[in-house]
């Protein structure tokens, strides 16, 4: 009866193949191997830009603005709304409150720039020394100084034209003399480029 026993048992062992604390094993290695492959692939995926609407990514929107970064750079960070996005916004009429609070991102953007100006101004232009030891004026660097200044006053009068624009309108309290315009003439006229010392006229 034993021996019956002992037979049918190895033939049932057999017949299965493998024994079950063996399949469950290899069952639970295949799932958490599956899992491993799942968390890897999602982890490695590149999320898609943000296009929905949504108070918080507004405001990071209008702040990145107002700290006197371009649109046009915003919208190539892969973790904002693409310009086109932002264009969207902008457009549409039940988003009054993103489109006043761009404005005034905007306004706060251009007077960034325009306080960027005097700092451009202020900043003593680079010397050298050439072949017989006398002390030049870096006449390149001041040009990119006036190009810098010149692309700043620009954005800002197109920006915000009735604070800092070439024309004044006098309806709504405006000045004859525009304190932006005023201080670009200032700087960029002779007096902005220094004399060289050094350098020798022809005054015949």
């Amino acid at each position: 009866m034993t021996t019956q026993k002992a037979t049918v048992k190895r033939a049932h062992l057999k017949q299965a193949g493998v024994p079950p604390s063996q399949k469950a094993a290899a069952a639970k290695k295949a799932a958490g191997k599956t899992v491993k492959k799942a968390v890897a692939k999602k982890s490695t995926r590149r999320p898609g830009r943000p296009e929905v609407y949504t108070k918080e990514l507004a405001n990071q929107v209008l702040q990145r603005l107002s700290d006197g970064e371009s649109l046009s750079t915003i919208g190539k960070d892969p973790t904002m709304p693409s310009i086109t996005t932002i264009y969207a916004w902008l457009n549409d009429s039940s988003k009054e409150w993103f489109v006043n609070a761009y404005a005034r991102a905007r306004e706060a953007q251009a007077s960034l720039y325009a306080a960027e100006i005097i700092d451009i101004a202020d900043d003593a232009p680079m010397i050298y020394f050439d072949m017989e030891g006398n002390e030049r004026v870096d006449g390149g660097y001041v040009q990119m100084q006036k190009l810098r200044i010149d692309a700043r006053k620009w954005y800002a009068g197109k920006v915000a034209p009735t604070k800092y624009g070439d024309k004044v309108d006098v309806n709504v309290g405006g000045q004859a003399g525009n304190p932006l315009t005023v201080l670009y003439e200032e700087i960029s006229g002779n007096g902005f480029i220094p004399k060289d010392p050094y350098e020798q006229h022809d005054e015949s």
